[in-house]
């Protein structure tokens, strides 16, 4: 959502409207994004706070 919201649309509108490249600025808009949110997902893997989410097992 990050991703969608704060950069790819704000991009596509700064680059197809104001900086007039039109659909290459959505393009380059969602390419830019694509790589923010693999920057965002980088670096949540590098915390490995997900590692240790697991779910619980019952013992009976």
């Amino acid at each position: 959502m990050i991703a969608n919201w704060l950069i790819k649309i704000p991009l596509a509108m700064l680059f197809a409207l104001l900086m007039n490249l039109e659909t290459d600025g959505v393009w380059l808009a969602i390419t830019l994004s694509i790589f923010a949110e693999l920057a965002i997902l980088y670096l949540w893997y590098r915390k490995r706070k997900w590692l240790y989410r697991g779910m619980a097992i019952r013992v009976q």
